[in-house]
């Protein structure tokens, strides 16, 4: 996995985690901010962020008026300190 470069982690994302409503529906909380960087490819969307726990698949990064589904992650195996998330760009 590449290490971001100096000034790549200018976004800042809300992390979303999905919790059932008491009416039965799926809702959003946000559980805590992250500092990341977006990079797009004809796959999708990754997007890195500095690595700590609470990433899952399932989970919302939430980027202003743009919602990103977490598809996959990617732990860091060189100790850089990120995480690679495979994201689907949905609409809300």
């Amino acid at each position: 996995m590449s290490v971001p470069t100096i000034g790549a982690l200018r976004r800042h994302f809300a992390v979303e985690a999905p919790v059932a409503g008491a009416d039965g529906m799926l809702n959003y909380e946000i559980r805590f901010l992250a500092w990341g960087a977006i990079e797009t490819s004809q796959n999708g969307v990754t997007i890195r962020v500095r690595a700590r726990d609470g990433f899952e698949t399932g989970w919302r990064l939430r980027l202003g008026t743009r919602v990103f589904e977490i598809i996959t992650r990617q732990d860091d195996e060189t100790a850089s300190g990120f995480i690679a998330c495979a994201c689907k760009e949905i609409s809300t």
